[in-house]
């Protein structure tokens, strides 16, 4: 139990809580009224009501870290904390996320590793919101009116259950502050809008994660994405290499694992620009030798393939700092 000493210093601004095996808050900690930061993760809080003594009336809080406890809900009146810049609620067991029409100045939020359904309507109010992680839910859809997230610059919905990012209602393709996309290992099968064919999506993307979806083809959509840097769509069911690799041409961080190669795509050494390949898990024989165009190369990843001889020429990657060639059979 935290000592009630501690609870009577009411200056404190910070108080660090975590790993102390606490099951419940103290009932004396609302007279804490200067604290800015409370961090109480990895105890095993089942419950934040009044009775159990609450943190929502620390009205003054700007940062709230909750995660790796053993809460199943959330009280209404966490709504009240309208100060909170960031909260953390990953590895618990939410089943949903409270009314956040009045956390106008949240800058962080993460929920991930819960058992979430949905993102509450009021999600779209989060009008400060940069930074978004809700992976390894079960969330299916994505509310409406997300274009008011005119902040947001990373979106983390990986492991879920979506079949759409894109839905004429949830304006999440006009996000153009949005750099950052992860949303691997979900059931997408297209990008595209239902009705606003042709409408330039994401065009602020400079990482776009897809990887272990429902793809067939390389979406059209990314054709678009002139400041993309980074482009993972490996474990899809893409056959349609051509697409890719010309897209490739300006792309400093290119993902090809599992995509079954037998020779590198021609168009792959056009890229001049190439900083780091990974080719990992696929049927290679041997590097062409005209890989020698990719000077700016970095990294090289050709772990898992069928390398029988790396011949001389790779001396010359002299930019080359990172390079993976096990398993092969050099």
């Amino acid at each position: 139990a935290l000592p009630p000493a501690v609870l009577k210093v009411t200056s404190i601004k910070r108080l660090f809580l975590e790993s102390n095996d606490l099951a419940e808050l103290p009932h004396q900690l609302p007279s804490l009224t200067s604290l800015t930061e409370l961090w109480l993760g990895y105890n095993s809080i089942r419950d934040l009501s009044l009775d159990a003594g609450s943190c929502c009336g620390l009205t003054a809080l700007t940062v709230l870290d909750l995660s790796s406890n053993r809460l199943k809900a959330l009280p209404e009146d966490l709504a009240l904390l309208t100060s909170l810049r960031s909260l953390s609620l990953d590895n618990n067991q939410l089943k949903a996320l409270p009314c956040m029409q009045d956390w106008t100045s949240l800058l962080r939020l993460s929920a991930s590793n819960n058992e979430l359904n949905c993102l509450p309507a009021t999600f779209s109010s989060l009008v400060s919101l940069q930074t978004m992680v809700v992976n390894n839910n079960l969330i299916d859809v994505l509310p409406a009116n997300l274009s008011r997230l005119t902040s947001l610059r990373s979106f983390d919905i990986s492991y879920n259950c979506l079949r759409h990012l894109g839905l004429p209602d949830n304006g999440l393709h006009q996000l153009s502050s949005l750099t950052s996309l992860e949303a691997k290992m979900n059931e997408i099968a297209e990008l595209s809008v239902p009705g606003l064919a042709g409408t330039c999506m994401f065009e602020g993307l400079e990482v776009l994660n897809l990887k272990g979806n429902k793809l067939l083809s390389l979406p059209q959509e990314v054709l678009h994405l002139h400041r993309l840097k980074e482009l993972d769509l490996s474990y899809n069911l893409i056959y349609d290499h051509q697409g890719l690799v010309s897209f490739i041409r300006s792309q400093v961080e290119m993902h090809m694992e599992r995509r079954s190669l037998t020779d590198l795509p021609a168009l792959v050494l056009k890229s001049r620009e190439l900083r780091h390949l990974f080719l990992s898990h696929n049927l290679l024989l041997k590097l062409p030798e005209t890989m020698t165009s990719l000077t700016s190369l970095q990294t090289l990843h050709v772990d898992n393939n069928r390398l029988i001889l790396l011949e001389r020429w790779i001396s010359e990657l002299q930019s080359l700092t990172d390079v993976n060639l096990s398993v092969n059979n050099l």
